[in-house]
């Protein structure tokens, strides 16, 4: 399937955020991601949905203590590239999607749930990890923030 229909598809279930996802995720059903994802983090159960789902979260929680800055969005590029090996192409698409979080705001619990399934609850403590990294980052500490990543915990079942 083709990075379109991801699109129309995400589109019809979930509206404009529905068909960045849809499309995000067909994007990195590719062999390529494949690979790179079986390799670096074995036990990916949906690639896309893992791509997808963990971009959405670490966005969400890097707005809770102001907005999004570029060093955030460096968090995100460097996990990328240092684990999965993306180039700049990839780092693009995950640029989109970032943007499109930034201005819908959507409600994390389902995407922490689907990040849960994504990875059969193997990599939970790294969406943690990644969480506290790209809230520090900037060196502010918000209590939001911490609520945030409190829940996502919760969610992760992660105490």
């Amino acid at each position: 399937m083709s990075w379109w229909m991801g699109a129309g598809l995400g589109f019809l279930r979930g509206g404009p955020l529905g068909a960045v996802v849809g499309g995000t995720i067909e994007h990195f059903f590719g062999k390529k991601l494949q690979k790179k994802l079986d390799d670096s983090l074995p036990g990916i159960v949906h690639q896309g949905e893992f791509v997808s789902c963990l971009v959405v979260i670490l966005t969400h929680v890097g707005m809770e203590s102001g907005s999004f800055s570029s060093k955030k969005a460096g968090v995100v590029h460097n996990f990328f590239i240092k684990n999965l090996g993306y180039g700049s192409t990839d780092l693009k698409q995950i640029d989109k999607l970032i943007i499109e979080v930034q201005s819908k705001k959507p409600d994390i619990e389902r995407f922490v749930e689907e990040y849960k399934k994504s990875c059969g609850s193997n990599y939970n403590l790294l969406l943690l990890a990644l969480c506290y990294q790209i809230s520090l980052v900037d060196d502010v500490f918000s209590e939001e923030a911490h609520a945030r990543i409190q829940n996502i915990g919760g969610g992760l079942g992660v105490s």
